[in-house]
């Protein structure tokens, strides 16, 4: 499962600068119970 939110320099949807930050949960294997939360950032611009 994962969340993410982001911000941007305008309202339209090719608008940039774009900051994104998210946040995952992964579940693995029940036998082994590999459960892991990643969080992270991402930026996106265009020149």
């Amino acid at each position: 499962v994962t969340i993410a939110q982001q911000w941007q320099a305008g309202s339209n949807f090719w608008a940039r600068p774009a900051i994104r930050v998210f946040a995952s949960s992964y579940s693995g294997d029940k036998a082994v119970d590999n459960n892991d939360l990643m969080f992270g950032a991402q930026v996106e611009a265009w020149w």
